[in-house]
């Protein structure tokens, strides 16, 4: 009898092993296609036959943070950071969602944890001078930035992270200056372009922002708040129906993208077309 139970132990053990084999097989295929949705069943079921398995608590995170969820990304991350605090990648994320939360300490702490083992981080660079907020902080980022100047200045991350600096102590000129340096050292820089498009609207240089704004959506990936930029500057220069093709568009790429959604609901309330408030998610 108990040899019989031993074995029925040892057989439960590996169908439990198999499934979770299975649904964790088909949870990276969707993840790799992008299709997020199915990939967020799967790896759920992952984690219902082994509740702190790291790789899908990982993945769900890193699934709702790109779909612009913090909160929903936030309870996945930190799980997973307590189960390896050494993951760069959920460590950043995490970083992201306490910003996206207003705690910039902590983002600020993530931001040097990671810069502490890769000085030269682009994203974590860009978190940290984000999360720099008082002057205490951007004095020690700006001394910290000048350190690491001889191994990160070919990187475009370090001149937006300098120019973000610049602009916490209003010095708007070397801001620029900064920018237009990451450009020089990155043409293809996503962000380098919505930064300086962001000044060419200060100075109410709209042809030449919109050019900046177009280029910078047409450089960044799908779900990257690149797109809203442009689209808010379409809201700005009243070219309402060109901001709802921008987010149209975005939403039949990435239907999964929720900050898209709520700028076209907001834009349609301002409207007063609240009709389409109901309607488009039903679409997506």
């Amino acid at each position: 009898m108990l040899a019989a139970l031993l074995m029925v132990v040892a057989l439960t053990a590996c169908s439990r092993e198999a499934r979770k084999a299975r649904h964790l097989g088909r949870a990276e295929s969707h993840f790799k296609a992008g299709d997020y949705e199915k990939a967020k069943i799967e790896y759920l079921n992952v984690l219902r036959l082994e509740r702190n398995n790291f790789r899908a608590l990982r993945q769900m995170g890193l699934i709702f943070q790109e779909q612009g969820a913090p909160l929903q990304a936030y309870r996945f991350l930190a799980k997973a950071k307590e189960l390896a605090p050494e993951d760069q990648e959920v460590l950043l994320k995490l970083g992201l969602v306490h910003h996206a939360a207003g705690e910039f300490a902590n983002a600020r702490e993530i931001a040097t944890a990671i810069l502490a083992k890769d000085p030269v981080h682009e994203e974590a660079l860009l978190l940290f001078a984000e999360a720099s907020v008082t002057p205490e902080n951007v004095a020690n980022a700006g001394q910290w930035l000048e350190q690491a100047r001889g191994r990160a200045s070919n990187k475009a991350a370090f001149h937006l992270a300098t120019a973000r600096l610049s602009l916490r102590k209003q010095d708007e000129k070397s801001a620029e200056a900064a920018v237009r340096q990451a450009l020089v050292v990155d043409p293809k820089s996503a962000l380098g372009h919505m930064a300086l498009g962001e000044f060419l609207r200060s100075r109410t240089n709209l042809a030449e922002a919109e050019q900046e704004f177009r280029k910078a959506a047409e450089l960044a990936p799908l779900r990257s708040p690149v797109h809203l930029k442009y689209a808010e500057f379409k809201v700005m220069t009243g070219a309402i129906a060109d901001a709802r093709k921008v987010l149209t568009d975005l939403t039949r790429k990435v239907p999964d993208y929720l900050p898209a959604w709520q700028m076209l609901a907001q834009i349609a309330f301002n409207g007063k077309n609240h009709d389409e408030c109901i309607a488009w998610p039903k679409e997506s």
